[in-house]
């Protein structure tokens, strides 16, 4: 299963929250929470900012076509 960073309409509006793929590569499921920057320095989260920011250039999802996984995203 692999993973990136999408965006997500909901009835809260747009977030961007992880999302993992089947083996096809269809989206299967995504992480209750939206995702959040985190890291232990400054170059993790520049990092993280340059993933989150590619979410930004790919079609927005809906939510009722992923689903979650049915848990927080586990960073906090």
């Amino acid at each position: 299963m692999s993973w990136n960073y999408r965006v997500i309409r909901n009835v809260d509006g747009l977030r961007i929250f992880d999302v993992y793929y089947n083996e096809a590569g269809q989206p299967v499921g995504s992480n209750v929470s939206p995702t959040y920057v985190y890291g232990e320095t400054v170059d993790d989260l520049k990092v993280q900012l340059a993933l989150m920011l590619e979410a930004l250039e790919r079609p927005i999802l809906e939510e009722r076509d992923v689903g979650s996984q049915g848990e927080s995203n586990g960073k906090a």
